[in-house]
């Protein structure tokens, strides 16, 4: 193979790493709100009052109550994780890196300088802290069948980790 091609294709594959780079960047700041429904057999407020306190006891608070609607919303701060943030710099660092030294073998002028891009991986963690630390909200619904009085479903709309840990809480053998 012809070493004319190497570096154009190193460099255009480093590039590509960059696009992928960014690209993951602002997934970890995506909104990933979700819609779970839960069957309440019978009266729903035991089932509710669980909800509830899981919520509460996750820095959540009532923000708002709709009783002719049967819908509670709440409100609460979720906070950026640490080590999301540390693994983003550290990708940030890899890629700002790699590209630092493809340009320097491209063009002998920027060898020393392609690696200073390397201090720009803390803005990676920057707009992933900014971005991800955000109020949530979270909405309970009560929908009751109309042909099955005894029944009922609880709707709960929020983001998609905090249906999981809801999930755990009120299925702790699952």
């Amino acid at each position: 193979m012809p070493t004319d091609y190497v570096l154009p294709s190193t460099l255009f594959l480093t590039f590509l790493l960059l696009i992928g780079l960014v690209f993951f960047l602002r997934a970890s700041t995506k909104n990933r709100t979700e819609v779970k429904r839960l069957p309440a057999p019978g009266e729903p407020t035991p089932l509710l009052t669980q909800i509830q306190n899981h919520l509460t006891g996750r820095a959540y608070r009532i923000i708002a109550v709709s009783p002719e609607q049967e819908q509670i919303t709440f409100e609460g701060l979720v906070s950026a994780s640490l080590g999301l943030a540390i693994f983003l710099t550290i990708l940030a660092v890899l890629g700002l890196g790699s590209l630092g030294l493809v340009l320097g073998m491209i063009w002998p002028p920027l060898e020393g300088w392609g690696l200073g891009l390397v201090i720009l991986a803390p803005l990676a963690t920057i707009f992933y802290w900014q971005g991800a630390q955000r109020h949530e909200t979270v909405t309970v619904q009560v929908e009751r069948d109309q042909t099955q009085p005894g029944l009922a479903t609880i709707t709960i709309t929020a983001h998609r980790d905090e249906l999981i840990a809801l999930n755990a809480a009120l299925n702790p053998g699952d």
